[in-house]
């Protein structure tokens, strides 16, 4: 490597001939603290020579030595290693001679240290010095001056940070899927339905991990006569594409069945990531399927993995991740990672199912509440009545409303609000109205009606509150007899005219068990409009309660309008300046027209 055995360093020009000990040696750093590192070059004796040669040879770094002609004449093992060459293959060579892959950048940086005299340190340089074999170094470059100042040479320094790189660049991966698999979670966990969890799940990973993704649920029997293929909904679930390939969706309308060799089927079956390769030369039918005839040929699929979605023990759906064009194919850290994803949507479609089929429950629970019978058809009076559930997000409540027939006389009219949500309160709610239909038929008046409701709740020890009003109508005189405990008050409302609320005494929640209900008597007139109601269709994060008042009140005053196209106007009216928070329940009430005689 240009060593000699008596310790003198040697160098070699570039016709081969080499030079004596004691020339063209780089020792140290000389100049003025401003200037830039240099090497100079003197006679020194041959101790130093010696200790120089050591050092030369044991860095473990490549170092390089170029004349003035910028031709090699010196490097160390540490250099030779890197390529498995000879001194004799670089003294008096070039670096287009020896190494033509990275001459041009190499070439570039030594001339301009040799003319301008101003070091390069820390240069990234890519390239091969054995084919196949990619590397990366971190290079520096420093101008050798003779002792008479002038410039006679560039030292090179070649550190191999391929390893590092990786290292670094694998650290980098783990970060992004940290950051992806937190950000899934979160985007996953904010829904509370299954549909919307799994098309939360796509958006993430498009186009982070993938060009493509598409969610199929999976049947739960293949069709006969398809053997072991499964068969899938239609069209996805869920759906995403990046930017340009949109158009990529299977047809609505159009089947897909996977035939067994595909990532969906193994998917299914396993429970397990799979990855399959694909030649755009020759798709195979159910790839051709998911194309549509939309991939342009400069973004072709090239790699798919399914994965599987498990919930309550069961694959209920598979998410298909597609690579396309330039992107990488998928590895074994890509599936990886992809199972952990599924792993977390597994959990919250799992919890996603549980809740729904709560809120199921609890509205088929809460509607089986209703009255059955037409309500319309009370005589002397016409009435409307709507019950909508709270939006798909939130839990459903214990809102409801009833027409009954007391025993003694008249029609009776109930509006009534469990505090709480869920199964429990709509259960609780069944039960206060079972207790209501059972106190009318025993002939109490209002008052004392919701006296016993009171002392009833207090007796189940459920710790539940629940806000109540109690109105009975007599058809033959139009008094309405009522007591209220702590629910928002009717409203009175004339065609055209003035809107107000009835105003009287309120008690205190049932379930409080303190009592104190007072009967209020009011009187029904012609073409006047009561309203009863419950705070969720008047109540929101969008206005107070009060302002959700005045804005019914302004719906029930409009013109000609049927009460059964009032109770529309008002749910959708109200639900346009922020309704939907809670279930809401609403009872209009309007006497008929005296026939002319």
């Amino acid at each position: 490597m240009g060593r000699m055995g008596s310790g003198a360093a040697r160098g070699r020009h570039h016709n081969g001939s080499s030079t004596s000990p004691g020339s063209a040696t780089p020792v140290s750093a000389e100049a003025s603290p401003d200037a830039h590192p240099a090497v100079a070059v003197s006679s020194v004796d041959a101790g130093s020579l010696v200790a120089l040669d050591a050092l030369f040879r044991r860095l473990p770094v490549g170092l390089m030595i170029f004349d003035a002609d910028l031709r090699y004449a010196r490097v160390n093992d540490a250099l030779l290693a890197m390529d498995g060459g000879t001194v004799d293959e670089r003294c008096g060579r070039t670096i287009d001679e020896v190494h033509p892959d990275v001459a041009p950048e190499v070439d570039r940086s030594l001339r301009r240290v040799l003319e301008t005299g101003q070091p390069i340190l820390g240069a990234r340089l890519e390239g091969e010095l054995r084919p196949g074999r990619a590397r990366v170094w971190r290079m520096s470059y420093v101008p050798i001056d003779a002792s008479d100042g002038s410039r006679c040479g560039v030292g090179a320094v070649a550190e191999d940070i391929t390893d590092v790189e990786r290292m670094e660049d694998v650290a980098r991966q783990d970060r992004v899927r940290l950051e992806l698999l937190s950000g899934a979670t979160a985007e996953v966990n904010a829904a509370l339905d299954p549909g919307t969890k799994l098309q939360a799940l796509a958006r993430t990973v498009v186009p982070a991990v993938a060009d493509v993704c598409a969610v199929f649920l999976v049947g739960p029997e293949p069709r006969a006569g398809e053997g072991h293929g499964v068969q899938v909904r239609a069209d996805p679930v869920a759906f995403e594409a990046r930017p340009g390939l949109d158009g990529v969706r299977p047809e609505p309308g159009v089947g897909i069945h996977f035939p067994g060799d595909d990532p969906v089927t193994s998917a299914a079956r396993t429970r397990a990531a799979s990855l399959h390769r694909l030649d755009p030369a020759r798709m195979p039918s159910w790839a051709q399927a998911l194309q549509s005839g939309a991939w342009r040929a400069e973004e072709q699929p090239h790699t798919m993995v399914g994965v599987p979605v498990v919930a309550g023990g069961e694959v209920v759906a598979v998410v298909l991740l597609v690579a396309c064009g330039d992107r990488p194919t998928y590895g074994v850290d890509d599936l990886h990672m992809m199972g952990q994803l599924a792993a977390r949507a597994n959990v919250a479609v799992e919890h996603g199912m549980r809740f729904h089929q709560s809120q199921e429950i609890a509205n088929t629970l809460q509607r089986s509440m209703l009255p059955r019978a037409d309500v319309t058809s009370v005589d002397g009076l016409e009435v409307a009545a709507r019950y909508l559930p709270a939006t798909d997000d939130a839990e459903v409540g214990g809102d409801w409303y009833d027409i009954i027939r007391p025993r003694s006389g008249g029609v009776g009219l109930v509006m009534g609000d469990v505090m709480g949500r869920g199964v429990h309160a709509a259960a609780v709610m069944g039960q206060i109205r079972t207790a209501v239909r059972a106190y009318a038929k025993l002939g109490m008046s209002p008052g004392e009606l919701l006296r016993a409701l009171d002392e009833l709740m207090v007796d189940i020890g459920e710790a539940e509150f629940a806000t109540c009003i109690y109105a009975v109508l007599d058809p033959a005189t139009y008094q309405l007899r009522f007591a209220n405990a702590g629910h928002v008050p009717p409203l009175v409302a004339r065609a055209g005219g003035a809107t107000s609320s009835l105003e009287a005494d309120q008690g205190p929640p049932l379930g409080a068990g303190v009592g104190g209900y007072r009967e209020h008597v009011w009187s029904l007139p012609e073409e006047v409009i009561l309203a009863l109601y419950t705070d969720g269709l008047v109540e929101s994060h969008r206005h107070d309660l009060d302002d959700g008042i005045r804005a019914l009140a302004g719906v029930l005053s409009g013109d000609g309008t049927s009460l059964d196209g009032l109770c529309d106007e008002a749910i959708e009216s109200m639900a346009r300046v922020g309704g939907g928070d809670d279930d809401t329940a609403l009872l209009l009430v309007r006497r008929r027209p005296r026939p002319v005689r």
